[in-house]
């Protein structure tokens, strides 16, 4: 079989602006990686990084004024950057499904929970009302939501956060999509809630092989959940390397300093340092390195060198001048 294949997704020089009075930003910023079949891919990094519209780029749901500008989204080969908008409708909530960070503003406040999942089910699996509400309520108490025959026809605003949490991993899970965009999908979840819905995850990898790109900023969970990890930071992707081998041997500045922050890093040997300064808001054309104002091993010429990924070993890629400079 060719390797080629086995790939799920394949995003490419990947560029996305949104428009800003006065210009526009790089939310976007060249970003690469692939993702193959039944594969965890974690996405890292702090809050403004790029992450979430990394993922709002793959699904086809920028802002308004948010537009791709370069580069490629292949699923399974497909474009979803030049496919019609029906054809971006027929794959959404179906072979290609996300869970969102804010489930209060993805949900309909006017429509019933039983009646938001049990859509995905009618429209894409052609089921009737009486399978979609059977199927419906075995989704809800799968991802710990009990009574479910009463909770059918109850709304978004008689649910806590967290409860509507699980709806929204309820609906994403519904039509077994071969590719699932988890964003941030446990920040309103206890403990013991999110290692049920970690868990129905990997069911989902192992049952039907699906891939997914998970995106959190807590890197122990990726270590926990992830086959490789890619660190964002201002728009690019900085570092990209198997699990193991990013936390035994980080090399930018930003992945050491990000576990350096970490409770119970084998980085921060048990005083965590936190990551001094904020992550630059990139508009216009970039010159140097964005994360030289914060870097502890910052060089002169970092300032004015933009540095390319390179690979110092194999299949641990890095965006660093410390290995290597744009020539």
């Amino acid at each position: 079989m060719n390797m080629t294949d086995n790939i799920t997704l394949e995003v490419e020089d990947l560029y996305t602006h949104i428009g800003v009075q006065g210009g526009e930003v790089r939310g976007v910023d060249g970003v690469s990686f692939v993702i193959r079949r039944g594969e965890v891919f974690g996405l890292a990094g702090e809050s403004g990084s790029g992450k979430s519209m990394t993922a709002f780029s793959i699904m086809r749901l920028l802002p308004l004024r948010g537009r791709v500008v370069q580069g490629s989204v292949r699923f399974k080969g497909e474009d979803l950057v030049t496919a019609s908008a029906e054809r971006i409708s027929a794959l959404r909530g179906d072979r290609v499904a996300m869970i969102f960070q804010d489930p209060m503003t993805s949900l309909n406040p006017v429509f019933t929970i039983g009646d938001q999942i049990g859509e995905s089910l009618r429209q894409h699996r052609g089921m009737n009302a009486s399978e979609a509400r059977v199927k419906t309520m075995q989704l809800l108490e799968s991802v710990g939501i009990g009574d479910a025959d009463r909770r059918f026809g109850s709304y978004p605003h008689e649910f806590s956060g967290g409860m509507r949490q699980r709806v929204m991993i309820a609906m994403a899970l519904a039509c077994s999509p071969d590719l699932l965009i988890a964003d941030e999908p446990t920040t309103a979840l206890d403990v013991t809630i999110e290692k049920q819905i970690l868990a129905l995850i990997e069911e989902l990898r192992a049952d039907i092989g699906a891939a997914i790109l998970l995106i959190t900023h807590n890197l122990a969970l990726l270590a926990e959940h992830c086959d490789r990890i890619a660190v964002m930071y201002a728009g690019q992707i900085v570092e990209t390397a198997s699990t193991e081998e990013l936390l035994s041997k980080p090399l930018h500045p930003y992945t050491k300093a990000l576990l350096g922050s970490m409770p119970r890093s084998h980085i921060s040997k048990g005083r965590l340092k936190p990551v001094t300064g904020l992550p630059p808001t990139i508009t216009g054309e970039r010159r140097g390195c964005a994360f030289a104002p914060r870097c502890p091993a910052r060089m002169a010429h970092c300032d004015s060198v933009g540095p390319l990924i390179l690979e110092p070993e194999p299949g641990h890629q890095v965006r660093c001048l410390l290995f290597g400079e744009r020539p």
